[in-house]
């Protein structure tokens, strides 16, 4: 979050070099949404490079950056990430955006993928039982004074993703490189998602395999960008230097007969002891550290 700040985000200044030193024709970086948003955000770096590097090469890279929705991009995963192009050929062709009636769902991704493809842990941590409580596509804040369920927790005091789960009639949410015990998105059958469904969820083709443990496993997943989003923005490029589209190969398809949401079970009576009121949280944030809603989300 310190940005340019912060040792981990002076990777910028080694891809300008190799941009001045071959100067090709285009040149594609992939961040979080912040990357471009914000008092961190990197565009005005770039817009001073980028004077630089054509004053001392007569090259003109023109900058054009967008806020990507995945989801929007035929991946049934609701994950915004931040598209900067930097081209010398011209004006950059976007992606296509899908209709939003035709956006894949979780469903679309995972309904049908078998949950012993890979030897997954059993759900853990403190809260572990009451994940059955909660319906799909609700998190912990089911169970405040503003949900459906009881007053366990005080609205907004815990992260968005703290006991969320997946609803089969909607994207999933953005997955996560390095997840709690109790951090979403879970299934909606109140267990851990495999390696395999996390892959599927992201729009690796199925037959992908990713090696390590499952902390390992996990965080190579979560930190990847959507293959099919990667497409997406490949067919745009070609565009760009005029060479024809290709045809689709990755992404989900809009499949239909969702099947009714899962049956939600009573809150077990180790819990109940939690009831009663709690404070919600007095910022505008969505956890314990009053943040906007927008930078929560992403």
């Amino acid at each position: 979050r310190a940005g340019l700040d912060d040792s981990r985000g002076t990777l910028i200044f080694d891809v300008l070099e190799l941009v001045a030193r071959f100067q090709p024709m285009l040149v594609v970086l992939e961040n979080v949404a912040g990357f471009v948003r914000g008092t961190h955000s990197v565009l005005p770096l770039l817009d001073r490079s980028l004077k630089e590097i054509e004053q001392a090469s007569g090259h003109r890279y023109e900058l054009s950056w967008a806020v990507l929705d995945a989801n929007a991009h035929r991946v049934a995963q609701s994950r915004k990430r931040a598209i900067v192009v930097l081209s010398r050929v011209g004006p950059v062709v976007w992606p296509d955006v899908v209709e939003p009636d035709l956006r894949p769902v979780a469903w679309d991704a995972i309904g049908t993928s078998n949950s012993s493809d890979f030897a997954e842990p059993l759900l853990g941590g403190r809260y572990a039982d009451l994940l059955p409580s909660i319906p799909e596509g609700q998190n912990y804040q089911w169970h405040t004074d503003r949900g459906g369920g009881l007053p366990l927790f005080g609205y907004r005091t815990r992260y968005w993703s703290f006991l969320l789960k997946l609803a089969k009639d909607m994207p999933a949410w953005t997955i996560a490189a390095q997840p709690g015990p109790s951090t979403g998105p879970f299934h909606w059958e109140s267990r851990c998602l495999t390696t395999a469904e996390l892959l599927l969820l992201q729009s690796f083709p199925a037959n992908w395999r990713v090696e390590g443990t499952r902390r390992e496993r996990v965080r190579q997943i979560g930190n990847a960008t959507p293959p099919a989003l990667a497409e997406q923005i490949g067919f745009g490029l070609m565009e760009t230097l005029g060479l024809p589209r290709g045809k689709p190969t990755l992404g989900h398809e809009r499949r239909g007969d969702i099947p009714r949401k899962e049956r939600r079970r009573p809150v077990p009576r180790h819990y109940l002891a939690l009831a009663g009121e709690h404070p919600a949280h007095p910022g505008e944030g969505l956890g314990p550290s009053p943040r906007s809603n927008e930078s929560a989300s992403e």
